[in-house]
């Protein structure tokens, strides 16, 4: 739409599958670990971070890089993974919020998206902090 055009970059972001919402407590991220992407993924992200002025912080090997002041800081482009977050059974929230789908809903998504090969965690040996 004509948001994506303003936005300058963002209307390359893949088409994600619709999901259910999942709800989500300020400062939680416990689902903010390592997450792997898709090199277009990766790229969109670094398109939106240059935009955007972010930078990627070393939170530790098990939290992701974007996950700053108790929020997502790429939320608009976050990954697949992240989106599946709450929705797959070996990926369920840790308060409870899940809001799964049916496993043959989950291999029809993965099967179109394919399989990640970049970790976020890249972009801290890119960083010019």
């Amino acid at each position: 739409g004509p948001q994506a055009v303003e936005r300058g970059g963002s209307e390359n972001v893949m088409k994600y599958p619709s999901l259910p919402v999942v709800q989500c407590d300020p400062n939680c991220g416990d689902c903010c670990g390592p997450a792997p992407c898709r090199d277009d993924e990766y790229a969109t992200i670094a398109t939106f971070i240059a935009e955007h002025d972010i930078q990627p912080k070393d939170n530790g090997q098990m939290t992701c890089p974007f996950y700053q002041g108790g929020t997502c800081a790429i939320y608009e482009v976050r990954p697949m993974v992240c989106r599946l977050f709450g929705h797959v059974d070996r990926m369920r929230c840790s308060r409870g919020y899940s809001a799964p789908i049916t496993p043959r809903r989950e291999r029809e998504i993965n099967q179109r998206y394919g399989v990640p090969t970049r970790l976020l965690h890249e972009f801290l040996k890119t960083a010019t902090t």
